[in-house]
């Protein structure tokens, strides 16, 4: 039965992300009762049809600083929302979210109830750098004129809420879908060298160029790299992975961009699942590898640390530091079998208890209900 009501606008800057992170929570949303529009730049001259139902508008919010540009894209909301009259617009990635509510609250008054889902922060919270602390004192001020802030890191919401972020603050969490779950009864047989895959965008911030400097010291380990760099993604490094991988042989494979069948068919024959990014939120590509039955090799940093604990169900390392990557590495190769089968399990466990995508959505159910915005 379709509502008569106004919609959820959700805003985000680029299409893929609305695709690959968005679409069930959409898809939830809108089996709940909800009407769900979308709003983001699309990836060509169209939408991809698996967003149709959600009548996405196009809005290019830009991923670097153009004055133009931003200022065209801040209209444009302010007049989607004048058109489509939304009781909440739902802000992910700070590329949408800090112009977007920004133009919301310098507007005039009556806008609808905003949200905002921190993937991660926008900022290095421990950086002393101008850059960072400027963003620290903005993402506080729009937390003032945000009815409802969602956290996917528990570590996250700790901060804000030590930092002084105003409004009603609530974990939200991230999972995966009950599909994923296919580890639980994993059988480890590896023979020759360690099957690692890497999944992600290729990116610098991914850590990406770090993984295969870090992999010319280790020679027990073969690497698959899944994903795609985007062209609006910043600091293109496809050419200088290339030539490093182009070093290592037959040991570096690339598929470019696999849907999620692939990608479990790929996680299911591999031996370690390893990200070594800058910054994440609570990155989604470990839990499908935890839940997968898979040990994690991951970087050190909030939203990796909540997921990966060393010892346990895998390893940490330092970020931006090739040199203490390839040293885990070579801890991982020289794991015995039955020991990386004992983390698997401990990683499927953890994915199972904590991080399923039912739970994820529940908390947002409650989250819209806290604010009077029911289906």
């Amino acid at each position: 039965m379709k509502n008569d009501r106004g919609p959820i606008l959700h805003v985000t800057a680029i299409e893929i992300t609305a695709r690959t992170l968005l679409l069930p929570q959409l898809q939830a949303l809108r089996d709940k009762g909800y009407r769900v529009t979308l709003a983001c730049a699309p990836e060509g001259r169209s939408f991809h049809p698996s967003l149709d139902v959600f009548e996405p508008h196009p809005i290019r919010f830009p991923r670097k600083f153009e004055p133009g540009s931003l200022m065209s894209a801040m209209w444009e909301l302010k007049r989607l929302i004048r058109t489509c009259r939304p009781r909440v617009v739902h802000f992910h990635t700070p590329a949408a979210s800090i112009p977007g509510r920004a133009a919301l609250a310098l507007g005039s008054s009556g806008w609808p109830r905003v949200v905002f889902t921190a993937h991660g922060l926008s900022y290095q919270a421990d950086s002393s750098g101008r850059s960072d602390r400027y963003l620290a004192h903005i993402e506080r001020l729009l937390s003032r004129r945000t009815d409802l802030l969602l956290f996917q890191s528990r570590e996250d919401l700790d901060h804000a809420r030590e930092s002084g972020y105003c409004g009603r603050l609530r974990y939200l969490g991230n999972g995966v879908e009950d599909g994923w779950f296919t580890g639980e009864d994993r059988r480890v047989r590896r023979r020759g060298r360690l099957r690692a895959v890497y999944v992600g965008r290729l990116t610098r911030a991914k850590g990406l160029l770090d993984l295969l400097t870090a992999l010319r010291e280790v020679d027990s380990v073969d690497l698959t790299v899944v994903g795609s760099e985007l062209p609006s993604d910043r600091g293109g490094v496809m050419a200088k992975t290339h030539d490093i991988a182009a070093g290592l042989g037959d040991r570096v494979r690339f598929t470019g961009s696999l849907d999620a069948a692939a990608i479990r068919r790929l996680l299911a024959s591999a031996d370690v699942f390893v990200l070594p990014s800058w910054r994440e939120g609570l990155p989604r590509s470990i839990i499908e590898a935890m839940a997968a039955g898979l040990p994690v090799l991951a970087s050190g940093i909030r939203g990796c640390r909540e997921l990966v604990e060393p010892g346990v169900n895998g390893w940490s390392f330092p970020p931006r530091n090739p040199s203490g990557l390839s040293s885990t590495l070579r801890q991982a190769a020289e794991t015995p079998t039955l020991e990386l089968a004992r983390m698997g399990r401990a990683s499927f466990d953890r994915a199972s208890t904590h991080h399923r995508e039912a739970a994820v959505f529940r908390r947002l159910f409650a989250a819209y209900d806290e604010l009077g915005v029911g289906p």
